[in-house]
């Protein structure tokens, strides 16, 4: 998709810590991964199906 309002942005605990600036009209990619939960020990992988326990709601994409 095309990305429109030159903001992105990530939220913790109903508040934004990370803040970047795109240019308008940024082509982003249709192959992205996001992961949540984990830390990623290696390069291409490396996680552990058993890292996080817990629980995560309200995610917005």
């Amino acid at each position: 998709g095309v990305y429109t309002s030159g903001i992105t942005e990530l939220w913790v605990e109903r508040k934004p810590i990370v803040k970047r600036s795109l240019n308008k009209g940024h082509l982003v990619g249709t192959e992205v991964n996001t992961i949540l939960g984990q830390v990623q020990d290696l390069f291409d992988g490396g996680f552990d199906a058993d890292q996080f326990g817990g629980r995560l709601g309200d995610v917005n994409m």
